[in-house]
C-alpha cells in the first residue's frame, strides 16, 4: 500500500519519519484510518494515543454493556478517552478526576463522578467493595490492594500505568482474588484505527485538547505536561 502524506491519516507514525517524503510505502497491517470528517487535524490527532490505549484495555477486559465501570485518572489522554469508549460500549462509568475536571468528565459522558481532591469523596470510594465489573487506573496514583478491592469477583482489574513492581503485586492478588489482571504496553491495529475513526464521526469520541504549542514550542510543552495536571491532550502543530 503506498500512501500519499497529505496528513489526513489518523496514524501511529512519528511525524519524524514523514517529513522528507511525498509518499510512504506500508504494509496493509499499518495501523492507520482516514481522518474523520467532523475533526480538525488537531484534533484528529489528540483522539489517538489515549484513543488506542483506553480501546486496547477496554476489549482486553471484555467490557459488555450495562456493567458497571471505575476510571481513576478520567481527564487524562487515556482517561479522557476510556470514559467515552466505555460509554459507547453501554457501561455505566464512574470517573475519578479532581475538582477543576469534573464538569469536562461529566460532559464526557460519566454517569458519577468522584473528586479526589475530596478526601471525604475518596475515602468514601475506597470503602466500597467488590463494586465494579472493571476498574481502570491509568494513572497509578493509587495502590493495587486498593484498586483490587473494588473488584467484583471475576472482574478485571486494568493497570495501566503501573510500573514492574506493581504489575507483580497485581500478579499476586488478581489471583488471590479470582480477577482478571489487564497491564504492560497496548497494542493497535487497523480494526482499532478504524472503530475509534468511526466513534469520532458519529460524536461519540471528542477531542480533549487542553493546549496547542508550536514545533518551536516543543521544550514548553513538555515542561508543561510534566507538571502532571493536564486536561486530555497537549498538541503540536506543524507549519
Amino acid at each position: 500500500m503506498k500512501l500519499k502524506l497529505n496528513y489526513e491519516f489518523m496514524s501511529m507514525f512519528w511525524l519524524a519519519e514523514l517529513v522528507y517524503a511525498e509518499y510512504l510505502a506500508v504494509p496493509d497491517t499499518t495501523p492507520l484510518a482516514l481522518k474523520p470528517t467532523n475533526m480538525n487535524f488537531e484534533e484528529a490527532a489528540s483522539t489517538v494515543f489515549g484513543g488506542h490505549t483506553a480501546l486496547h484495555f477496554l476489549k482486553k477486559a471484555d467490557i459488555q454493556k450495562d456493567q458497571k465501570v471505575l476510571i481513576y485518572g478520567a481527564s487524562g489522554a487515556v482517561g479522557s478517552s476510556a470514559v467515552q469508549i466505555a460509554k459507547a460500549f453501554g457501561a455505566e462509568v464512574t470517573a475519578v478526576t479532581s475538582t477543576i475536571n469534573l464538569n469536562l468528565v461529566k460532559n464526557l459522558g460519566a454517569d458519577f463522578v468522584v473528586n479526589y481532591t475530596n478526601s471525604k469523596e475518596l475515602e468514601n470510594l475506597f470503602k466500597k467493595e467488590a463494586e465494579f465489573d472493571i476498574v481502570y487506573e491509568t494513572v497509578d496514583k493509587s495502590s493495587v490492594p486498593q484498586i483490587a478491592k473494588l473488584v467484583k469477583p471475576n472482574g478485571a482489574m486494568l493497570l495501566g500505568a503501573v510500573l514492574i513492581k506493581g504489575m507483580i503485586q497485581g500478579n499476586m492478588i488478581s489471583k488471590k482474588l479470582n480477577l482478571k489482571l489487564v497491564a504492560g504496553v497496548a497494542q493497535v491495529t487497523p480494526q482499532d484505527m478504524q472503530f475509534l475513526k468511526d466513534l469520532a464521526q458519529t460524536d461519540k469520541l471528542k477531542a480533549v485538547i487542553d493546549k496547542t504549542f508550536t514545533l518551536e514550542q516543543i521544550p514548553q510543552a513538555h515542561e508543561y505536561v510534566e507538571k502532571g495536571h493536564k486536561k486530555g491532550n497537549v498538541v503540536i502543530t506543524i507549519g
